[in-house]
């Protein structure tokens, strides 16, 4: 009597399984968006094994393979690369509530194409109009735009709309109709280096602070730093019980594989306590990447060009070597993963400099903050072309960080109109790898590369994840 009492109030204490609304993710895997689809695939899949590890249901996940906007059946576009399709399957088939769409949204799009936007998050789906009649006090599904391409991520504010003019969403492009949708819904629109105007503002996803002295200044603000409000990313953490952003983000003036990971957020967490084992566990499957010799395998050459270009500052490798043993920043920590990945080098330079098929050469740039030589992006270009000329090469891979004396470590400031004169006509193609840590290749130099004959390497050949569309060669203007 006593245990069946106990029992009974144990049950009377157990509060019922809160309920979530359901999300589904759509992820444009266009050339564009580059490192960005791995990334998400390996995100996605870690946050479904936690959720049902939760007893919770996990998120649906669809990929669509352009930006395109256009009505169904559109003999325009192929259905592949329609959102709409994609969208209204997550909706209908998925059984969606809310659906985050990462996308570069710069797809042939008019006010005409987005009114099908309006059909699914304005007034909800529907088979017929009737049918929509009936269901017009059902829930509309929520959109929530997270509009980020590899470019824009690698750019920031600095280069947003100088080169790209089909950027939508700045200041003077921005369509009306896409923030009346996303409102009509409910949702947000996710953002880097983009402050909107007062009617996008209802609807934006704010981070935690912005500290970019050129933006602030655009803003007419004189504070070292302007700090927002997180209202929304607590509304969507009641409504389907994830965390949207971290705590204290804010947006990365440069891609390095460490702190874009540790960093950023795309696909949302299920709570707080996961994010260092999450992004840890990301990182390093990012990172990971066929060895050196294994890429040069790859490459069929009667004469191959190894070229190993590092640039650094000075005081921040003095630095790296002396705070070994106390908390580091992040260049001291990226010096620590250059580091490990020169002894690499080494060791492969020392086993393979005496064959006769390869001509090696290890570059590197070392700069004093205040005394860097001008047009340090010729550096590695003169390399190739010395290559080239003397050497006779028929292909050349490029490992390197990119970075030759300016900006922050992850911008690359290689110049890729030289390196096409270097290597065009004399008809050489061009490899290149940039290890995750260090940052990623610009799309500028991967169409380079394609052009050329030759290709990019990413992550571990082995890797499905890394399975992606590559953008299309193209040569960079030549200069006047």
């Amino acid at each position: 009597m006593v245990l069946s009492t106990f029992a009974d109030l144990t049950l009377a204490e157990e509060k019922p399984a809160r309920t979530y609304e359901k999300l589904g993710i759509l992820m444009e895997v266009s050339p564009e968006m580059g490192f960005l689809v791995p990334q998400v695939r390996k995100e996605v899949r870690l946050l479904n094994e936690a959720l049902i590890a939760a007893k919770r249901e996990p998120v649906v996940y669809h990929e669509v393979k352009g930006f395109a906007v256009a009505p169904k059946g559109s003999l325009r576009i192929p259905a592949s690369r329609n959102a709409v399709h994609s969208l209204e399957s997550l909706i209908q088939e998925g059984g969606a509530d809310g659906v985050l769409w990462i996308t570069s949204l710069r797809g042939e799009e008019s006010g005409y194409e987005k009114s099908e936007m309006g059909k699914i998050f304005s007034k909800g789906l529907a088979d017929s109009d009737d049918e929509r009649k009936e269901k017009s006090d059902a829930k509309i599904p929520q959109l929530i735009l997270h509009q980020i391409w590899q470019g824009q991520a690698q750019s920031g504010f600095r280069d947003v709309g100088k080169e790209d003019f089909s950027d939508h969403l700045l200041d003077e492009g921005l369509m009306r109709e896409w923030v009346s949708v996303i409102k009509n819904s409910q949702g947000y629109l996710m953002r880097s280096w983009w402050m909107p105007d007062f009617e996008a503002a209802s609807v934006f996803a704010f981070p935690w602070r912005v500290t970019h002295r050129v933006l602030l200044r655009k803003l007419n603000i004189g504070e070292a730093a302007q700090q927002y409000h997180d209202t929304w990313t607590s509304r969507l953490r009641m409504r389907y019980g994830l965390e949207f952003s971290r705590p204290r983000e804010v947006w990365l003036r440069a891609v390095t594989g460490r702190a874009w990971c540790e960093e950023t957020s795309l696909v949302p967490r299920l709570n707080s306590d996961d994010d260092k084992q999450r992004w840890e566990k990301v990182y390093e499957e990012l990172r990971a990447r066929d060895s050196i010799e294994e890429d040069l395998a790859m490459i069929k050459a009667e004469k191959l060009g190894v070229l190993f270009g590092f640039g650094y500052v000075k005081r921040d490798l003095s630095a790296a070597k002396t705070g070994m043993k106390r908390r580091m920043n992040s260049k001291q920590r990226y010096m620590v993963d250059l580091m490990h990945i020169e002894h690499e080098v080494k060791a492969h330079v020392e086993a393979n400099r005496a064959r006769d098929d390869r001509v090696y050469a290890v570059d590197y740039r070392e700069v004093t903050i205040g005394k860097q030589a001008e047009a340090t992006d010729e550096f590695y270009a003169r390399r190739m072309a010395k290559m080239v000329r003397e050497a006779g090469v028929d292909a050349i891979y490029f490992f390197t960080n990119g970075y030759t004396g300016s900006g922050s470590y992850g911008e690359f400031r290689v110049n890729e109109n030289l390196i096409a004169r270097a290597i065009r006509e004399a008809g050489v193609r061009l490899y290149v790898r940039t290890p995750f840590e260090l940052g990623v290749a610009p799309l500028k130099l991967q169409k380079l590369a394609f052009a050329s004959g030759g290709g990019v390497f990413f992550g571990k050949s082995s890797d499905p994840d890394f399975d992606m569309a590559r953008p299309k060669g193209e040569w960079p203007e030549e200069e006047n």
